[in-house]
């Protein structure tokens, strides 16, 4: 992706994290109190991964600490929850987003388990997506956790994708990717 591309990427996930005025879809979740143990590791998770750094947050917000609740707001979906899917799905519960979407048709199996690594062998034979969902909720226990064990399709994709602000695309398979982006493109998604 061109310098051009990313930067708007960049921008696009800015403005979805830092839309306040924005109706809520995650029910009525509001950051924790200031002085909660809660607010302290929500704080911590995110210096602890610089996120404001990385997203080059610096001269966007007047504080690194309205970004905790800017992102316990944001809703995500990940299509996938294979050997990428995994790390992505690892990093996000533990970063404090509010709610999180997890999209995969599949079961884990014994050759997954050395690069899925969200996935043990207690869940072997078991959905992806259940494992996942434990794993997400074993990290942080407020996590709202949407399942979908299916596909995307044609036929599904426009009502998954439209609850959530963000989608993460994270299939082995090509005509799923262009699917996924065309309709991200139709709903103006991330």
């Amino acid at each position: 992706m061109d310098s051009i591309g990313t930067e708007s990427s960049r921008n696009r996930v800015v403005e979805v994290l830092h839309d306040r005025n924005r109706p809520s879809h995650i029910g009525t979740r509001t950051s924790a109190p200031p002085n909660s143990p809660e607010r302290r590791r929500q704080l911590e998770r995110l210096v602890l991964f610089g996120t404001e750094r990385e997203l080059g947050l610096r001269t966007r917000i007047a504080s690194r600490y309205d970004l905790p609740a800017n992102l316990l707001k944001s809703s995500i979906l990940v299509v996938g929850a294979g050997g990428l899917g995994s790390p992505a799905l690892l990093y996000l519960a533990a970063s404090g987003v509010g709610r999180l979407g997890l999209v995969d048709h599949d079961v884990v199996e014994l050759n997954n388990l050395h690069r899925q690594i969200i996935h043990t062998e207690d869940y072997i034979g078991r959905s992806k997506v259940e494992s996942v969902a434990a794993a997400c909720r074993s990290i942080n226990s407020t996590l709202q956790i949407v399942e979908h064990k299916e596909t995307v399709r044609t036929s599904n994709a426009l009502e998954i994708m439209s609850k959530y602000d963000v989608v993460i695309v994270a299939t082995d398979n090509v005509p799923s990717r262009y699917m996924i982006s065309d309709c991200c493109v139709l709903l103006g998604k991330v």
